[in-house]
């Protein structure tokens, strides 16, 4: 069962299917949790259901139901029944992590109002936030922000009033707990002449292509990896179908990284040469750069660059240029299938076994792990050890 009208349940459902079709013997329905679907639902009588209770009517539902569910939603918990779903904190941490490591010190959050994960969302977020000193952040709540983003609305009341609060310049990034959320937050900057990302940048989650590319301009959003959340769910399912009880604590998937467009394509940091040889990493990190090749594109040297870098990002050169290679290759992982060399290439990298050694220094694990945290398991490589071109050894310096 999943909600109307929700882009993000495709890739929920690609899980799904690619569970089933290992099966061979089951017989997937799809209905939409409307009255209609419920209808439908309790006179087909399934051996069990994966649900979205997004609501908690759909939730009281669902446990009247003698038959295993498994719930896909964040929005509310639902006592005895088991729940499939992406760690909600740990999506707060990231984006504040995001925007620290760029250098945004002005924050804000935008959420749902009345669910359970934006709240989790908020709570990591400002979590991550205090441990390097900002205990206050700007937040509203909105009221069903999916509704609200229709086609034809004009621009919330409360945001335009929200807006104002803000200490509007180049360093307010605004985190908001779904993509629905960052488009009306969208619309209400451009209904008050608020430039973004001049004067604000925001982030939306769920990545949701069709809501974050049709704004303007595109939205930065948090990558969800939901077509997992379908697998594992699946996987459930058939185990509790099997008669096994429902597990203690739900489970909860990591995140994978940002999508970054035009709407935190911003510097924020008020030194111009610093701001500038931010820039040239950005748009050069996946080359063959170093702290030279920054100097010949901004007019400074080398002592003065390192000085000023460590007063504003608390990094050196180098250490930004592997930073935002580790975060190319971590992408890549986690959203293509291309082979460790090719990745570590593409990501500034001199080899795989380099893309390794910092892998295992920064996160503990190889990539072939990070990647597996992501992904549906291919059927014969679920197991597959890492390979010899993944070794932590014998690597030379980038």
């Amino acid at each position: 069962m999943v909600p109307q009208g929700d882009s993000g349940v495709r890739n929920i459902l690609l899980g799904v299917l690619t569970h089933v079709e290992r099966l061979e013997q089951w017989w997937l329905e799809i209905f939409a949790n409307d009255p209609a679907g419920l209808e439908a639902v309790e006179k087909w009588r399934p051996a069990g259901i994966i649900a979205s209770l997004d609501t908690p009517a759909l939730g009281q539902w669902a446990s009247l139901l003698k038959m295993p569910v498994v719930n896909i939603s964040s929005a509310f918990a639902v006592p005895g029944i088991a729940h499939v779903g992406v760690n909600d904190e740990n999506i707060g941490e990231l984006a504040a992590s995001d925007f620290i490591e760029h250098g945004f010190r002005d924050l804000g959050f935008v959420g749902a109002a009345n669910h359970q994960g934006t709240k989790l969302r908020e709570q990591g977020f400002r979590k991550r936030l205090a441990t390097v000193g900002i205990e206050e952040i700007w937040s509203i709540a909105i009221d069903d922000p999916a509704a609200k983003c229709a086609p034809g609305h004009a621009a919330l009341p409360e945001l335009l009033t929200w807006i104002k609060t803000l200490p509007l310049s180049a360093s307010v990034g605004v985190f908001c707990g779904d993509d629905y959320c960052a488009r009306l937050l969208g619309q209400a900057a451009n209904a008050a002449k608020i430039e973004l990302p001049g004067d604000m940048a925001i982030m939306g989650c769920g990545d949701d292509e069709l809501v974050c590319r049709a704004n303007v301009p595109p939205l930065s959003s948090i990558t969800l990896p939901l077509e997992l959340v379908g697998y594992e769910a699946a996987v459930l399912l058939e185990r509790l179908m099997a008669g096994e009880d429902v597990p203690a604590e739900p489970k909860l998937l990591p995140v994978s990284s940002v999508s970054r467009r035009k709407s935190t394509n911003v510097v924020p940091i008020p030194d111009p040469d610093v701001a500038a040889a931010v820039r040239f990493i950005q748009a050069h990190a996946g080359e063959w750069i170093g702290v030279p090749e920054i100097l010949l594109a901004v007019p400074i040297n080398r002592r003065s660059l390192e000085r000023k870098f460590r007063q504003y990002l608390g990094r050196s050169p180098l250490e930004e240029i592997r930073r935002l290679r580790l975060e190319l290759a971590k992408k890549m992982l986690a959203n293509t299938d291309l082979s460790m060399p090719i990745v570590a290439r593409r990501s500034g990298f001199s080899e795989a076994k380099q893309l390794s050694l910092v892998f295992h220094e920064t996160i503990g694990i190889t990539p072939t792990a990070y990647r597996q945290q992501f992904r549906v398991p291919a059927e014969r490589d679920e197991a597959r050890p890492a390979s010899p071109s993944e070794s932590v050894t014998e690597t030379r310096p980038i």
